[in-house]
């Protein structure tokens, strides 16, 4: 994994959470980006998205320096959480909800 760069660290830094998606919440365009619009938003997590399909830049400095190699990728206080696959092990765990809350701890 490699350094991330200042744009791409604003953009992880905008937010308590992070999407990086395909399309927007409300025009996501690949069913994975719809699956974790549709688990943060019942969950009642509060999220900044980004469009990564808009921005290569973005979206080529994002796959640099994640260890999550596809999109989307969800970001919680500044580190990977992973995909829609995580979100929905940490929202059948009743966990979900809790991302936002407080950085994660080792």
């Amino acid at each position: 994994m490699s350094e991330i760069d200042d744009g791409v660290r604003k953009k992880i830094d905008s937010a308590p959470v992070v999407l990086f998606m395909k399309g927007t919440p409300t025009v996501p365009l690949c069913g994975y980006s719809k699956l974790a619009v549709a688990l943060l938003e019942g969950a009642g997590v509060g999220f900044q998205s980004f469009d990564v399909l808009a921005d290569e830049a973005l979206r080529q400095g994002i796959k640099d320096s994640s260890p999550w190699p596809y999109f989307p990728q969800v970001w919680a206080h500044g580190r990977c959480v992973g995909g829609s696959d995580m979100l929905r092990i940490l929202n059948e765990e009743g966990k979900l909800a809790a991302i936002a809350d407080a950085p994660p701890t080792d």
